[in-house]
């Protein structure tokens, strides 16, 4: 029986690396439709193998699912649709396992960490402590600039000049220091924001800016500063401004969160991810086992584990697309 024309039952469970009983559920489940009964093999089903090739294709995962990319790049499934959506990240949609779910390849997750990262480290000058957006003043007569880009010279603008960062500095502009109070910040995920540039007064997500810069820092904040659109990812903290507590603001903030939470407490607002630990109680073999596979992965112990998890739980979430 050639592959080129039909395959009897037990060929397409070794072709598929299934038992015949699962090639039977297919069967019953009207994922597999065989051909007919081969009268001269004991009345057993037979295969077109054109049909069975199709079926492994519809099995085979063709990349990530969005929780395994969300995973990937630390952040939510929701995350990583408003991504595809937006195209910052280019994804597959494909029947699988009877649903169409969305697939990254992981060489796109590369290239998007290294996009990413690139991007969002050039919003601070380590050198001199100048960050994107930082405001400049002039003691002598209270005029304000601010700076708009750290690119090779810089650009700092005044309502109606463009300067260089010397050319501010020598027209007696000096950056407004900025001193953050926390240091690294270790709890998981980020928050995010996202503005469109031409819908939002831009001012005022810069105001809200600095007030990040003065609290956490660069160490905790990433900036994507895209033609139409600013990108802020920050690390889950509290933020003790008054400002910041009026209804307004926090209107305006979460009515620009992609990801994460905001939430009011009794001192501040809170900037909460949607990432959240479990602990678990294993018997100490089966944890040095996870230990052992997470070295041969070169994961952490808690990447390894909550990738496990993910594998699992993942296929529910994703039925939500």
């Amino acid at each position: 029986m050639s592959h080129n024309e039909f395959m009897n039952i037990e060929e397409v469970a070794n072709y598929l690396n299934v038992s015949i009983s699962t090639v039977n559920r297919y069967m019953a489940n009207h994922l597999l439709y065989p051909y007919k009964k081969d009268q001269s093999d004991k009345g057993k089903w037979i295969f077109h193998y054109e049909e069975v090739k199709k079926v492994k294709q519809s099995l085979d995962k063709p990349g990530l699912t969005t929780g395994e990319a969300a995973q990937e790049l630390g952040v939510s499934s929701v995350t990583i649709h408003n991504y595809i959506k937006r195209g910052e990240l280019r994804a597959i949609k494909q029947t699988y396992k009877r649903k169409n779910r969305y697939f990254i390849l992981q060489e796109e997750i590369n290239r998007f960490i290294a996009d990413r990262d690139k991007q969002g480290k050039n919003f601070y000058d380590e050198k001199n402590n100048y960050y994107l957006y930082q405001p400049f003043y002039r003691e002598q007569d209270g005029y304000q600039a601010r700076l708009m880009s750290l690119e090779k010279e810089g650009e700092v603008q005044t309502e109606n000049q463009t300067m260089t960062i010397q050319e501010a500095i020598e027209n007696g502009y000096k950056p407004s220091p900025i001193q953050p109070t926390s240091d690294w910040i270790t709890k998981m995920g980020y928050v995010v924001l996202s503005f469109q540039k031409k819908a939002v007064p831009m001012e005022r997500v810069y105001q809200i800016l600095e007030t990040f810069y003065h609290i956490i820092g660069h160490k905790n904040i990433r900036i994507y500063d895209e033609k139409d659109r600013l990108c802020i990812e920050m690390k889950p903290c509290k933020i003790e401004d008054p400002s910041f507590r009026e209804e307004s603001t926090l209107s305006f903030l979460n009515h620009h969160l992609v990801e994460g939470r905001i939430e009011l407490d009794p001192k501040g607002v809170l900037f909460e991810s949607e990432l959240s630990g479990i602990t678990a109680h294993v018997p100490i073999s089966v944890k040095e086992m996870i230990v052992e596979e997470a070295k041969k992965q070169n994961k952490s112990v808690n990447q390894y584990v909550a990738e496990l998890l993910i594998k699992h739980h993942v296929p529910k979430e994703d039925t939500k697309q």
